[in-house]
């Protein structure tokens, strides 16, 4: 076999392997049609506080908000009562999100929010006050606000027009209820 014909294979089978890698996580944009498979794919769910801070910056040319919450309740995940996370969301998407009560949403230290989370690594390029990992939405529907033992859901337009049925039936139970219901599945 010639040189060129090696080179030639090796090529080929770059080109397959690299087409047929899956798209990361981030960039799947992932719309969710069952509590269940949220839960599945969360690294943490928890019932959080927000604290009233948020940091705005950019990196590698995209503009990112992080708001920092107190952790309430941990259902998934090594958090603990009491712990200081920060979540971040892309400016563009967080400048995105209603609910079917508001069309601008702005976090509040008067109510509480579930958040189904991935973690990720965080490169140096993000603020040293995030802590070691960056703490991102997963997917969509992945923030309830609590008000009133209500439950709101928060997401993109697009989203919340279309809610399948079992998140648009979260609306109408209590926080209770809620919680019950991700602890059921989360033992299953």
């Amino acid at each position: 076999m010639s040189k060129y014909t090696k080179i030639c294979l090796l090529l080929t089978l770059f080109l397959f392997i690299y087409c047929h890698v899956p798209p990361s996580r981030e960039i799947q944009d992932k719309d969710f049609t069952d509590l269940s498979s949220i839960i599945e794919s969360s690294d943490r769910v928890l019932n959080l506080t927000y604290l009233d801070e948020k940091i705005e910056y950019s990196v590698e040319e995209e503009n990112y908000i992080s708001l920092k919450f107190e952790i309430v309740e941990k259902f998934i995940g090594s958090s603990k009562k009491g712990e200081i996370i920060f979540i971040t969301f892309s400016k563009t998407y967080f400048d995105e999100l209603i609910s079917k009560n508001e069309q601008n949403i702005s976090f509040s230290n008067e109510n509480n929010y579930i958040f189904f989370l991935m973690g990720r690594a965080k490169k140096n390029t993000f603020p040293k006050k995030l802590g070691g990992s960056l703490w991102l939405n997963n997917g969509n529907p992945s923030i309830y606000e609590i008000t009133n033992n209500k439950i709101n859901v928060i997401s993109k337009p697009l989203i919340i027009e279309n809610l399948p049925e079992e998140f648009n039936n979260i609306q109408s139970i209590s926080y209770s209820e809620f919680r019950k219901i991700i602890l059921e599945k989360i033992n299953k």
